[in-house]
């Protein structure tokens, strides 16, 4: 029956049409609930809310600088949604973000069906609409695109514009209908974010990214993690999912309290 109705994973709820996995999207469930006028009592508040990243203000100045890791791939819809947010959180908490790419499941001989593109895609839109992003006109990157567009996050990375970079691609794919495909697409990107031609041509003639690559994916799977986007503030446990991020900023809170 789950098959039949489009899913491919356990705790998961159906209502009319629309899938909720998890916990983290219970708040969507209730709304469609209470706009059906099921609810018993009419309630002010959602019972389960979708938990906001704060902003705290850091009582004194840090003695330390905390590291938040990110793991990300840049044929993650997911990945596109928490680059932002990400950013922000490093900058108020002054953390050392770390951008520890992957390549995409896929491309790493992973299974990926129909029924999870779908549900990704889907879900993904509705989580973009209550951030207020834009999402929905896709060309996907995966094959050369990626593996191109590695190359040159690794070389924006030691320029200091890997945030922007990573950014303006995934953007691109995800928001802005751009197909990476075409060579001359991938520069005006790179450009835009402040990676000069020769910069450019350096960074796809060096193969250095699959080894980093492939020391990120050894890292995130230690970590007891697979997927992406993932996250870690250096000292504190590893934390999977865009949607998770308030726990990150409680452990950048701990950490800029030592």
């Amino acid at each position: 029956m789950r098959r039949r109705l489009g899913h491919y994973l356990g705790a998961t709820i159906y209502f009319e049409g629309e899938w909720y996995w998890g916990i983290d999207r219970l708040h969507y469930l209730e709304k469609r609930l209470q706009r059906a006028g099921l609810a018993h009592r009419p309630l002010e508040t959602l019972l389960i809310e979708p938990q906001p990243l704060r902003f705290l203000p850091l009582a004194r100045p840090s003695s330390t600088r905390p590291t938040l890791e990110f793991f990300c791939s840049l044929r993650s819809p997911y990945t596109y949604l928490a680059v932002e947010r990400v950013q922000r959180l490093a900058e108020h908490y002054g953390a050392d973000l770390q951008l520890r790419f992957v390549l995409p499941m896929v491309m790493r001989g992973l299974p990926v069906g129909f029924a999870k593109r779908k549900y990704i895609l889907l879900d993904t839109k509705r989580e973009a609409e209550r951030l207020d992003l834009p999402f929905g006109n896709v060309v996907d990157p995966v094959g050369k695109p990626v593996e191109d567009g590695l190359a040159i996050l690794c070389r924006a990375i030691a320029k200091g514009r890997g945030t922007a970079f990573l950014s303006a691609f995934l953007t691109a794919a995800f928001a802005e209908g751009v197909d990476t495909h075409q060579p001359r697409v991938l520069r005006r990107i790179a450009l835009r974010c402040g990676v000069s031609d020769l910069d450019l041509e350096d960074a796809l003639s060096d193969p250095a990214w699959r080894t980093i690559a492939s020391v990120n994916r050894e890292a995130l799977l230690a970590s007891g993690l697979w997927g992406v986007p993932s996250f870690r503030v250096v000292g504190y446990p590893s934390v999977w999912g865009q949607d998770r991020l308030w726990m990150i900023e409680r452990d950048l809170v701990m950490a800029t309290r030592v």
